[in-house]
């Protein structure tokens, strides 16, 4: 439903109201008795974002498309607009059955040999279990 402004000729009194669109000439009647007429008025239009110094880089970033590209060329996001979904890789079935492939390879030949899982390279002790 479309969002009206309207104005009370006699008294001045204004209001916005909601309408659908089968209900275009009921307009509603104000508190002194007289029927309300639409207000024209301008469409809301977003103000481009005010030159800023970026925290990056230390260049100026005057406008909005220059913002976007310059976060997107440093891999950084704004807090509330950031992605919380990460796309998983898409990999073809011949890839998924190559890699599955490597892997049965590589857990066939620990459990041939006896060999233990490598530790990672931080500081964990040998009788750690890592899941």
């Amino acid at each position: 439903m479309p969002l009206y402004s309207i104005k009370c000729l006699d008294c001045g009194n204004r209001d916005e109201i909601f309408l659908k669109l089968s209900a275009f000439d009921n307009l509603p009647i104000c508190a002194c008795g007289a029927m309300f007429t639409r207000v024209i008025s301008p469409v809301n239009v977003m103000a481009d974002i005010q030159p800023y110094k970026s925290m990056v880089t230390g260049e100026m970033i005057t406008g909005r498309s220059q913002h976007r590209a310059h976060l997107k060329r440093h891999n950084c996001f704004e807090i509330g607009n950031e992605n919380p979904m990460h796309k998983p890789v898409q990999r073809t079935r011949h890839e998924k059955d190559a890699l599955r492939q490597e892997l049965h390879e590589i857990y066939d030949q620990r459990i041939r040999t006896g060999e233990k899982a490598a530790a990672p390279d931080r500081k964990i002790s040998d009788d750690t279990v890592i899941i």
